[in-house]
């Protein structure tokens, strides 16, 4: 997840129920009681971590008002959007918010090669998926690691002989290896 990304998913935090503006308390960047997360639970935590991580050496303050000028710069589906990821995140399970946490520490602690290197991965990936029907998608699911990359780096070397796939960055598989 990009910085920009997390400080989007802040700001929605924040802003996923407008109207309850009125109730917002002293000292809370904005958010209010209805929006703001029980604390210490785990949307908190994660509000928490994604606030102080997006200060990155400027105040809270600052980044918060930094936050709130991306937010607006959001179309108003783009608004809605984030909304449901938030909602649904807080809804969800708490074994599915956990693995989410850990994958996002797990993203941050990566150099910022690697994180690029990873979104590269994650676009020709989802491309090379989108062109497998809703059965060969459930069939991807269930199949070993190493034959799930082995058919997706197969089937974008198709896809990239026929013309249909463009990659501007260097080719990588899967797990990581250059290919």
């Amino acid at each position: 997840m990009s910085k920009w990304t997390a400080a989007i998913l802040a700001v929605a935090l924040a802003a996923a129920c407008p109207a309850a503006s009125a109730i917002a308390e002293p000292g809370d960047g904005g958010a209010t009681v209805l929006t703001r997360p029980p604390k210490g639970s785990l949307a908190a935590q994660l509000r928490l971590r994604l606030r102080l991580e997006m200060a990155g050496g400027a105040s809270l303050a600052a980044t918060l008002d930094h936050n709130r000028q991306e937010w607006k710069m959001l179309s108003a589906d783009q608004r809605e959007r984030f909304r449901h990821y938030v909602v649904a995140f807080l809804e969800g399970k708490r074994s599915d918010q956990d693995k989410l946490l850990k994958s996002y520490s797990t993203f941050l602690s990566l150099t910022k090669q690697k994180r690029e290197a990873y979104r590269r991965r994650a676009k020709w990936v989802k491309a090379v998926v989108a062109t497998f029907s809703p059965e060969q998608r459930e069939q991807l699911k269930g199949m070993a690691p190493m034959d799930r990359a082995r058919l997706l780096i197969a089937r974008r070397d198709e896809l990239i002989s026929q013309g249909k796939l463009i990659l501007d960055e260097p080719t990588t598989a899967p797990g990581g290896a250059e290919k």
